[in-house]
């Protein structure tokens, strides 16, 4: 057989179709016109920082006319909740109890991505959803992007030898802290000019 690259494919039944369409209705969201904000990671070393979403997510709000979905699994349901609070908007609502299809379809239907390396980023690529990729010190070529093209993908990565990346001490093993909102918001506002 054949290898035909590593692209994952992702097919989805009626069912998960009609409950995430069931979904946007309900919250007046249409496909492309919101940021899928993922906040979750498998070990905490992994996630972006709570504080950092939130302020993301009031540039975004600020300065776009883009809605937000804030995504992540059970774990960050009550996260999610406290950065909804926080911004106060019916332009933003929470998906952490979604299931993972749903969620899937919900992620392909975004016009943008913002995530740490995790799963949910490599169901991101697999839907063509472009992607600002958050690693920290870990590499991507250890899990990809692979084969993803420039227009869907901006990676941000920390080089410890550089030191004007790294703000101040990061005990977190990939370093994500030393990721800022000015770096994260900068591929933000790229990503969307190529894709718009």
């Amino acid at each position: 057989m054949k290898a035909d690259g590593g692209q994952m494919e992702i097919y989805f039944n009626q069912a998960t179709l009609d409950k995430s369409r069931q979904f946007l209705d309900a919250h007046d969201f249409s496909p492309e016109k919101y940021i899928y904000l993922n906040l979750g990671a498998a070990v905490e070393s992994r996630r972006w920082m709570a504080d950092r979403f939130t302020e993301l997510a009031k540039r975004i709000l600020k300065t776009t006319p883009w809605k937000i979905i804030l995504g992540g699994g059970p774990a960050e349901k009550k996260q999610s909740l406290n950065i909804l609070n926080q911004l106060n908007t019916s332009r933003v609502v929470e998906v952490c109890d979604q299931p993972l299809m749903v969620d899937a379809n919900i992620i392909s239907k975004a016009r943008l991505m913002v995530t740490a390396n995790t799963g949910p980023m490599h169901i991101g690529f697999a839907m063509k959803t472009p992607i600002v990729a958050l690693f920290g010190t870990y590499c991507p070529i250890s899990s990809g992007p692979l084969e993803i093209p420039d227009h869907l993908c901006r990676a941000i990565t920390i080089d410890l030898e550089r030191k004007d990346h790294v703000e101040q001490l990061d005990p977190g093993e990939f370093h994500l802290r030393s990721i800022t909102v000015d770096k994260v918001w900068e591929q933000v506002e790229k990503v969307l000019a190529e894709n718009s």
